[in-house]
């Protein structure tokens, strides 16, 4: 009889570690997931604002070649 309450319990914790197992690797799998979208979100925003970057100091040269033909 102990044996056998043995064996079950041995049965429990091998299937509940698999479980855990399961789901750290899910979870890792949503974190490169979201790292990676990120990664490729942050890059995107990086260009975009060097394009605004460029774009205002191209403006503030035009606005300023302006004022100085004026003077």
């Amino acid at each position: 009889m102990n044996d056998v309450g043995k064996t079950q319990r041995r049965k429990e914790i091998k299937k509940d570690a698999v479980v855990r197992r399961k789901k750290i690797k899910d979870f890792q799998q949503e974190l490169r997931l979201f790292f990676a979208t990120n990664a490729r979100i942050s890059f995107y925003l990086r260009i975009l604002m060097a394009i605004i970057k460029r774009c205002t100091i191209l403006s503030q040269i035009k606005s300023l070649r302006l004022k100085t033909a004026l003077y």
